[in-house]
């Protein structure tokens, strides 16, 4: 099969940068005319910076890739992505759904919208065998669902519109997409190939209607939706995930619905006919189906972490297998036993006693918890708590290198000194990107430290006698950074040595405890680092021996948060180091539009470092109000909005 590729476009201003994160979402699969399957998935990716004060520069990815199973072969299929430089407008081009004429794979259909700014210009249904755009008539809106109705001799094309009139439109034999009047206000939701009469649609309210005699005529078979918010036409027109399945017995018909944020499967037994469908199977996760369209009845449902499959048209379902991600599409490959899954992360081939890796993607997200990188450094306050007797020391830890050893597994060198001892300890630690697993390389052996992919609520073996738990998350504010944070506990299983620690993305461990029978406890806090030469946090370490290096800190006033905000927001700001780490006079005040003193926040001196304040306005009136950190011959002002 000859590689598809359906645009060749150079974006001029794509953001060079490494370690941006890309995961799989979706998969649909085909079977070509050997009889080798052809996977596609889309490959989501985001990436913004601020490009001036009050802009943003970036460009997000949501491009569908092809796999060639047999062949190994992965290819750009369609590009799908949304490029941003503000104030300039937008261009991108975005793709909700795509259908193939046949077996072939050669020739096919797309629908979306293209972007010359934030609104959609006409037009974007490409034949791609012809490489040839149709017009549509009266259309100034954006595809969706498109339909391919397939007939010994022919084929005919459908898409739904949001238009004016909104509704289905239908390729003409002039190349020319013209409306049907008889769908006017109906969603396209489904056409039966094996009988391409058969038509189902959704009206506004979420209702699944059907015709039988190619869209004149439809009737209302399934009125059971309560939330018309959640319907299945709008949780499905913005991915490659198939949620409408025709069993081989002409009979049954499998649809995925999401009602009052559950999702269910919906079965009916005759045809889609009114009163024959039932709710087999609800999860408040999204639910992916796939059907073996070589036996009847057989269906294949997944739902978080764990595939079921039904070998009585969905009455009953079993645990087929259980994955160690959530997954986020699967494909039942026909008159076989395998199945193809997609994780956030990988893609899978499953059968009855075996999982293999077909493809994976390095998880830079989770990888950002802990970044190793040569230059990045942390300083920790340590506590030690015996019997009531606190003492206090400074830790600093510096990536100083990358090595491969006799092992022959590549290391992280990192560099470890404390300010009560002249010494430096050095170490070698390296991430499995697989796994997760984080090892330390020492005169002793190689030893895991934890592991960053374990999931929320699970707990994991990562030792003899050592147990991880990952037990929540929250976001916050760190170094002026909103961050996310997850909570871990490390426990030995005779209750000896317990310890915990919390991530943050970005700057890695912020907090970490260690209690030992017989033993101080100690408590690590991160109070300054240096990530990808840029350096956060109070780094100043004045009660530091020289034995630790100095990073001097800037003035800086970050943006309130939450902003809008009612009533009550958080004003962050770090004070500048000096030589001798001496006070300065802060103030921090909070004005309205007119230059009118409403509020004083900080009004004394302060040490260099990070500090936040808490501006309640329960008082004031919804508006606009500005807030002024003054220290010396610093002075900057930001723009806030009480909103009631």
């Amino acid at each position: 099969m000859k590689k598809i590729f359906l645009i060749v476009y150079f974006i001029n201003n794509i953001i060079a940068i490494a370690q941006v994160d890309t995961t799989f979402y979706g998969l649909r699969g085909y079977e070509d005319l050997e009889g080798n399957t052809q996977l596609f998935f889309r490959m989501l990716s985001h990436y913004q910076v601020k490009a001036t004060e009050d802009n943003y520069k970036g460009i997000t990815r949501r491009d569908i890739f092809h796999r060639d199973v047999k062949n190994k072969i992965d290819s750009l299929f369609i590009l799908d992505y949304f490029d941003f430089h503000q104030p300039l407008p937008a261009i991108g081009h975005y793709v909700s759904d795509f259908e193939f004429v046949d077996s072939t794979l050669t020739n096919f259909y797309q629908c979306g919208d293209a972007l010359k700014s934030f609104e959609p210009v006409p037009i974007v249904i490409y034949n791609r065998e012809y490489d040839h755009p149709f017009d549509v008539e009266s259309f100034h809106g954006t595809t969706y669902n498109l339909e391919i109705a397939k007939s010994d001799t022919n084929f005919n094309v459908y898409v739904y519109a949001d238009n004016t009139p909104k509704g289905i439109f239908k390729k003409s034999e002039y190349d020319i997409f013209k409306f049907i009047e008889s769908t006017e206000n109906f969603k396209l939701v489904s056409i039966n190939n094996t009988s391409p009469n058969m038509w189902f649609v959704e009206d506004n309210q979420g209702y699944l209607y059907r015709s039988v005699d190619t869209g004149k005529t439809f009737n209302i078979v399934d009125s059971s939706i309560v939330d018309i918010n959640s319907n299945y036409f709008y949780f499905t027109i913005d991915n490659i995930n198939r949620y409408f399945y025709y069993d081989p017995d002409s009979v049954h018909i499998y649809r995925v619905i999401k009602d009052e944020n559950k999702y269910q499967l919906s079965v009916s037994n005759n045809k889609g006919e009114l009163n024959s469908w039932q709710r087999r199977f609800e999860s408040t996760q999204e639910l992916f189906i796939s059907v073996d369209h070589s036996l009847f009845g057989n269906i294949y449902l997944a739902a978080d972490k764990q595939i079921f499959k039904s070998d009585d048209y969905g009455e009953t379902f079993s645990l087929y297998t259980e994955l160690e991600n959530k997954i986020v599409g699967i494909y039942k490959k026909p008159n076989s036993d395998l199945l193809y899954a997609t994780t956030s992360h990988k893609l899978l081939e499953i059968n009855s006693d075996s999982v293999r890796i077909l493809k994976e993607l390095i998880d830079y997200e989770t990888l950002s918890y802990y970044p190793l990188s040569i230059g990045n450094k942390w300083i920790y306050k340590r506590t030690y708590d015996w019997m009531n007797a606190v003492d206090t020391i400074y830790v600093k830890k510096e990536i100083i290198g990358k090595e491969l050893l006799n092992n022959e597994n590549e290391y992280y060198k990192i560099s470890e000194i404390k300010s009560n001892n002249p010494n430096k300890y050095s170490y070698h630690e390296r991430i499995d990107t697989a796994s997760g697993f984080v090892y330390r390389l020492t005169d002793y052996g190689e030893t895991i430290l934890f592991n960053l992919k374990i999931n929320k609520g699970d707990t994991l073996n990562i030792g003899d006698r050592r147990k991880q738990n990952f037990y929540s998350t929250e976001q916050k504010f760190y170094f002026g950074e909103y961050c996310n944070l997850k909570n871990h506990k490390i426990y030995d299983i005779y209750g000896l040595d317990n310890e915990g620690f919390t991530a943050a993305d970005r700057f890695g461990i912020i907090n970490k405890y260690r209690s030992i029978v017989d033993a101080p406890l100690v408590l690590d806090t991160l109070i300054g680092c240096v990530i990808n030469g840029i350096i956060y946090g109070d780094t100043t370490l004045t009660a530091v021996n020289d034995n630790i290096d100095t990073i001097q800190i800037e003035y800086s006033l970050s943006q309130n948060y939450p902003n809008p905000f009612n009533p009550s927001t958080k004003i962050e700001y770090q004070i500048s180091s000096n030589v001798k780490g001496e006070k300065a006079n802060v103030s921090l005040i909070v004005y309205d539009i007119l230059g009118r003193e409403v509020a004083t926040l900080v009004n004394k001196q302060q040490k260099p470092g990070h500090y936040e304040a808490q501006f309640d306005a329960s008082d004031l009136t919804s508006g606009i109000y500005f807030y002024k950190l003054q220290s010396g011959k610093f002075v900057e002002s930001k723009k806030m909005i009480l909103l009631r």
